[in-house]
């Protein structure tokens, strides 16, 4: 005899319904259909809707062919949560594949080539892969978390471009992801404000196999995770500061190769999580005039160079690159920087000083 009891153990692409099995069993049994009805005490109708997979297989059911089939009922029951969840399966993908509109906003071929996500080629596996990489059930569900207006946030870069908001959700996701696994002490702010001149101080390194390890070091020990994200097809921004389970977030993307920008950003980011709300996503894309990104544009720039120090400078400086290296010798600070300030402010053309800039190279993720 067939040991029912092992079979269906394996994972097939189709899953058939207990009245498949139960007609195998009473067929080895050489009973009819009207004989189960009869020993079961229900009604033929009942059985053969059974055999059919049209009726649902009960926990009473169950029971009543354990004792007449000698199979127990946890089998019977197994089989008809197999059979049901490959039904709600198959319907999922049905409805999955109806989201492929959905799914192609997002810069999925660039998110495969991060490996953040996995190669699909069915269109209902990419629409799943998605909804799995945000955390939600549905397109419905991501848009009332990341949709239109969800994200609160505040920009900072250029006025001339602007970034595709499912990029730039899937780039912000990844670092959410990262920081689920992160296990880092609560955040001081105290401490944080502390590491002002010590992280200042890395802005001189030119490899970042040295300097970023020890900046996220210093940070996470504040309870901070810094995170160095490419960025996405369709983006255009630097950085981000949010937070996620009650820990702050310093993302930034590799768009800059030079150090005025890269630590520009870093320390924008950080006033926002010295000072501003834990609400709200801060993304450095477009020039904004709100209070909150203008205390942040001060406080990168002063940070980097004192503010009555720049001032004296700019009074006595003639134009020469001397006179740069030797002002940024003064304030202890890269050169580079100060070039960028100093474009940034339109006093220095923007082809010229560029060979004080350190220019990154990255090469690796995050």
């Amino acid at each position: 005899m067939t040991s029912y009891t092992t079979k269906n153990q394996f994972s097939p692409d189709w899953v058939p319904h207990p009245g498949i099995s139960i007609q195998e069993v009473i067929d080895d049994r050489e009973m009819t259909q009207s004989e189960l009805a009869r020993r079961m005490g229900r009604t033929s109708k009942f059985v053969n809707e059974l055999m059919k997979g049209s009726a649902s297989l009960s926990e009473e059911t169950a029971l009543q062919l354990e004792k007449v089939l000698g199979v127990r009922a946890g089998f019977w029951l197994s089989l008809e949560r197999q059979y049901k969840l490959y039904k709600a399966e198959e319907a999922e993908r049905e409805s999955l594949a109806r989201q492929e509109e959905w799914a192609s906003s997002f810069p999925v071929a660039g998110m495969v080539k991060l490996g953040w996500i996995p190669k699909k080629r069915e269109k209902s596996g990419i629409v799943k892969l998605l909804l799995e990489f945000f955390g939600v059930a549905s397109p419905e569900a991501w848009g009332e978390i990341w949709g239109q207006g969800k994200l609160n946030v505040s920009y900072r870069s250029s006025q001339a471009f602007s970034s595709k908001a499912t990029s730039v959700a899937a780039w912000l996701r990844f670092g959410q992801k990262i920081a689920i696994q992160k296990q880092i002490p609560p955040f001081n702010r105290n401490s944080f404000r502390q590491e002002i001149e010590s992280i200042r101080g890395l802005a001189g390194y030119t490899d970042v196999k040295i300097f970023v390890p020890r900046l996220q070091e210093i940070c996470q020990q504040c309870g901070v995770i810094v995170l160095f994200v490419p960025k996405l097809p369709g983006t255009v921004l630097s950085g981000a500061a949010h937070w996620f389970g009650g820990k702050p977030i310093i993302q930034l993307s590799l768009c800059h190769k030079s150090n005025d920008h890269l630590w520009f950003s870093f320390f924008h980011e950080m006033k926002h999580i010295l000072s501003h709300s834990s609400k709200e996503i801060y993304i450095n894309e477009r020039t904004n005039d709100s209070p909150e990104e203008i205390q942040a544009n001060k406080f990168a720039m002063n940070t980097l160079i004192p503010e009555e120090k720049y001032r004296i400078f700019i009074s006595n400086w003639n134009g020469n690159i001397s006179g740069i290296k030797s002002f940024a010798s003064s304030v202890d600070i890269a050169p580079g920087i100060v070039v960028g300030r100093l474009q940034h402010d339109k006093r220095l053309p923007m082809t010229i000083g560029n060979e004080l800039k350190i220019r990154y190279d990255w090469v690796f993720g995050r």
